[in-house]
């Protein structure tokens, strides 16, 4: 999936499969990513939160 540059700051990711995404300038900062697969993803932001 191309999610570049998308505002995902309040997403609720929780097991999502984000497999092979690419997430170059995606806004993470306050997403639940509990048990999301960013498996061979591209740009995954460096502070991704757990909630």
């Amino acid at each position: 999936a191309n999610l570049r540059g998308a505002d995902l700051s309040e997403a609720d990711l929780y097991k999502a499969d984000l497999t092979g995404a690419d997430l170059t300038g995606a806004d993470l900062s306050e997403a639940s990513t509990d048990s999301a697969d960013f498996t061979g993803a591209q740009g995954a932001p460096v502070a991704v939160k757990n909630k």
